[in-house]
């Protein structure tokens, strides 16, 4: 994640087809600047699970998940230790 051309968070995650739509597991590394230098360091790691509810037989892989976020709207949660929340994802065409 970008603010302006600093990167403030940074990433990987994992994702698997379930009966329900996707799974899988995320972890983010909060960076921090350095009021003294203006540089930035490595911060705290976030990590946590997250999924998806798309009941679409015709998305079998991720790539035709985001694919059909141009058709429709596309739910899921997330959720880290004892904090959670939900996400939505809406395509538009270019």
């Amino acid at each position: 994640m970008l603010n302006g051309n600093r990167i403030v968070l940074e990433g990987t995650w994992s994702a698997a087809k379930s009966p329900g739509g996707w799974q899988g597991t995320w972890s983010a590394r909060a960076w921090t600047r350095q009021s003294s230098s203006g540089r930035s360091t490595p911060g705290r790691l976030y990590t946590g699970t997250w999924q998806a509810a798309m009941r679409d037989p015709k998305a079998r892989t991720l790539a035709e998940m985001f694919q059909r976020t141009l058709e429709q709207q596309i739910a899921g949660s997330w959720r880290s230790g004892p904090l959670a929340g939900h996400w939505w994802l809406k395509g538009s065409p270019p």
